[in-house]
């Protein structure tokens, strides 16, 4: 497995994306299981709705950066003589 360093950009950015997704799911996972354990009554809707917009968001960036990369680019066609 090659190191960090060794790999394309592209690569790089698709991990760092991947790894702020998962980082914020584990993170807000156990922040909501320790708010109800100090407070069963509280209301998670809220903050449910804004960690479902922020992870759609940033796994749209990765398909639509991954969808950009995807997208060969045009042949540079030679100047009019």
């Amino acid at each position: 497995m090659p190191r960090l360093r060794d790999r394309p950009t592209a690569d790089l950015v698709v991990l760092g994306l991947a790894v702020v997704v998962a980082f914020s799911v584990v993170v807000s996972t156990i922040g909501a299981v320790v708010l109800v354990i100090a407070d069963p009554s509280a209301d998670l809707s809220k903050i449910g709705a804004r960690l479902a917009d922020v992870t759609n968001t940033l796994i749209g960036a990765i398909v639509g950066y991954l969808a950009g990369r995807g997208v060969p680019d045009k042949p540079k066609e030679p100047p009019d003589a």
